[in-house]
């Protein structure tokens, strides 16, 4: 996997948005979807060109996050969503929170 060093963060930014649980559960979404390990999955990894998505992985993923905390994702939110760190932004901001991912 070749992660984009301008789209990486580290793991602290994805803690400061999400609890160590709800990232678990992200991580585990991800895994099971794209059939890839836990480390892979860094805040700037990018969903289809470093993992692999295609467009069914990405609703299949969009869905279980939809089912696993309980809020509705839409179509222009999931369409955004390319990194690992995007779709805990996504998530932050359905879940009603505050949360600003810094820019680099």
């Amino acid at each position: 996997m070749n992660v984009n060093p301008e789209n990486a963060t580290d793991e602290r930014t994805l803690n400061s948005l999400l609890t160590a649980a709800e990232i678990a559960a992200l991580k585990e979404i991800l895994a099971e979807e794209l059939e890839v390990k836990a480390e892979q999955l860094l805040p700037g990894a990018r969903l289809q060109a470093d993992l692999s998505a295609d467009s069914l992985d990405m609703v299949s993923i969009v869905m279980r996050v939809e089912e696993r905390f309980h809020v509705t994702v839409s179509d222009e939110q999931a369409e955004a969503v390319q990194t690992v760190e995007d779709l805990c932004a996504t998530l932050v901001k359905v879940l009603g929170r505050a949360g600003v991912i810094p820019s680099e």
